[in-house]
């Protein structure tokens, strides 16, 4: 429920959107997949794999499911994540 400003640029060529956003000025670039009256947000997920590769790192001396994890971490390159909006 919090608002957050911040400012997009959407490159046409490119289909991307690069979006910064909050006072830190954090800014993310998606790439856009429109399929009929769907479109797709997709963001490179390497980031988010390094911050649960370092918890489940720790974790893994504690936790034999967290040691899992961070094994399997190890095998993905390139992955991406997102979301998908659809038109009313």
């Amino acid at each position: 429920g919090k608002k957050v400003n911040g400012t997009y640029e959407f490159d046409a060529e490119a289909k991307t959107v690069t979006i910064k956003a909050g006072k830190l000025g954090v800014k993310t670039t998606a790439h856009i997949v429109t399929l009929g009256s769907n479109m797709s947000f997709v963001f490179d997920a390497d980031k988010i794999l390094s911050v649960v590769k370092t918890i489940t790192g720790v974790a893994s001396k504690l936790n034999s499911s967290a040691a899992t994890i961070n094994k399997l971490t190890e095998q993905f390159n390139g992955m991406m994540i997102g979301f998908e909006l659809k038109k009313q």
